[in-house]
């Protein structure tokens, strides 16, 4: 069990730093950078991210990252026993993961699908017509970032604080 829960923390430490600082990067830098430099530069940027599966790895990860530690939380608390959550630690790490989860489920439900639909509403034929549309889907899509960021973030400092509290 020991070389259990060393794996699965080093799984779930070393991805949630990619995951987090994945989002966090995109959110608070490469997006207002792509704002700034208008479609022109957007446009490509978009294009190598989208080749490189940024959208595809980051969701798969940061459900690798939850579901990692949703099996360590099984394990150090004896199969979900209660009285590990009356812990401050335990239930510490029960409540930050709370904005973790609502992050996942905003970044696959609402900022992705949205991402995507610009994306391919830009690579149409029809994109002039459709400029106030995509415009719309990007802002979604980066409101639907930033908050994803920020309840990560969230989660990330009460998940490092918890064994100190």
């Amino acid at each position: 069990m020991l070389n259990e829960i060393a794996l699965l923390r080093l799984i779930h430490i070393v991805g949630g730093v990619i995951w987090v600082g994945g989002i966090v990067t995109m959110s608070f830098f490469v997006v207002p950078s792509m704002r700034q430099a208008g479609p022109a530069a957007a446009g490509p940027i978009m294009q190598g991210l989208v080749q490189r599966k940024f959208f595809v790895i980051m969701p798969v990860l940061g459900l690798v990252v939850m579901l990692v530690g949703i099996r360590m939380m099984q394990l150090v608390s004896g199969g979900f026993f209660t009285d590990y959550f009356w812990d401050s630690a335990g239930r510490w790490y029960a409540y930050t993961s709370v904005p973790v989860i609502i992050a996942f489920l905003i970044g696959v439900f609402v900022g992705r699908p949205a991402m995507l639909k610009a994306q391919a509403l830009m690579s149409g034929p029809e994109r002039e017509q459709k400029g106030p549309e995509i415009q719309a889907l990007q802002a979604k899509s980066a409101t639907a970032l930033r908050a994803s960021a920020w309840l990560l973030l969230l989660g990330a400092f009460g998940m490092a604080a918890a064994r100190y509290l």
